[in-house]
């Protein structure tokens, strides 16, 4: 992926991973809490040893002592982790005929590959679908428009746009029946109320100088939406769990154990 994050603040995964540590609503850490915490946990000093972090990280620019070399190999270590997490399958409701009818639907009427496609289902843009934010937000979030513009006023060369104002990421739909709630603030439970959402575009934002008019209302049944629900379903992971191994220092994929039905 390029950027990460609904607004893509993050331009790697080593990046993405320090955001949930030292944000004001998460773990709420600064660095010199987390470097503390890390120098006193006897078995996270072991593996600050240079030999045993080289081993799997590669040499580091700084000294290994400092806080800022000890983040780096935080961030490099969690990013690490989270490569092994890889999806093993698909549904075994694949071929059902609601599974079929879906797939239809999403390649033609609905044209959802138009936007969800590759091997994560996401083009990875940024767009303005018009879903009106949640109540409980004070303030309008811009999404990818303040993002490009702080960036750009640090020294990046950014294309900024009025089109950007509001705009998300494609999200990918891996597994996507299995991490609700939807849309940028969680707008949406379930993925039906996404696919309505779609078909009617009932309470969404009006279109102004910000919305590109990339989507328009599918219409569709009950039947239908019902056929593009399962099609999404179908993209669940069959295994609940897919560890890895180590083999002369290689990352392996094991075993996956299926998942209890």
């Amino acid at each position: 992926q390029r950027w990460f994050f609904w607004d893509g603040r993050a331009s790697s995964l080593e990046t993405a991973v320090l955001h949930p540590l030292y944000g004001q609503n998460e773990l709420n850490l600064d660095r010199e809490t987390m470097v503390e915490r890390v120098r006193e946990n006897e078995k996270y000093r072991r593996l600050l040893v240079a030999g045993e972090r080289d081993k799997w990280l590669g040499k580091p620019e700084h000294t290994v002592n400092t806080d800022q070399a000890i983040e780096r190999t935080l961030a490099k270590s969690l990013a690490s982790y989270l490569k092994t997490l890889v999806s093993c399958g698909t549904s075994r409701e694949h071929f059902a005929n609601d599974v079929s009818a879906g797939a239809e639907l999403f390649r033609g009427k609905a044209a959802c590959s138009n936007c969800h496609f590759g091997q994560n289902f996401t083009d990875g843009q940024f767009h303005n679908i018009r879903v009106r934010p949640m109540r409980n937000f004070e303030e309008p979030d811009s999404g990818r428009y303040a993002i490009v513009k702080e960036l750009n006023e640090n020294g990046a060369k950014l294309k900024l746009t009025q089109e950007m104002w509001g705009s998300f990421k494609t999200p990918p739909l891996r597994n996507v029946g299995r991490r609700p709630p939807y849309m940028h603030q969680g707008q949406f439970g379930t993925l039906e109320e996404v696919v309505r959402f779609y078909s009617e575009f009932e309470n969404a934002l009006p279109e102004d100088h910000h919305y590109t008019g990339l989507l328009k209302p599918l219409q569709l049944s009950p039947t239908e939406i019902r056929q593009l629900v399962a099609y999404l379903h179908s993209l669940n992971d069959a295994y609940y769990t897919c560890v890895t191994h180590v083999e002369g220092g290689t990352m392996l994929p094991s075993s996956c154990k299926l998942e209890d039905n």
